[in-house]
């Protein structure tokens, strides 16, 4: 029934990555949005992983109002 397809949907998008769903929003939002989000989410990893000398980010510092400002482009685009 509908109530068993929309928990098997709602499973399904706990396990996504989020590289995936940032993919399937461009077609509501720009590439470089997009693109400057993942390399923030590598940032984070990095960081969040021990921060490996041996396998460096994309990026090396991120500027927060730059992400602040991605991230509200992103939530426009879905409220839209």
């Amino acid at each position: 029934s509908c109530k068993f397809e929309k928990k098997k949907i709602i499973d399904y998008l706990e396990y996504m990555r989020i590289e995936d769903i940032l993919d399937s929003l461009k077609v509501r939002i720009d590439s470089y949005t997009i693109g400057f989000l993942k390399q923030i989410k590598s940032y984070r990893d990095w960081v969040a992983h021990g921060r490996n000398p041996n396998k460096l980010p994309p990026v090396r510092k991120i500027d927060f109002n730059k992400a602040i400002e991605a991230i509200k482009i992103v939530m426009s685009g879905l409220e839209s």
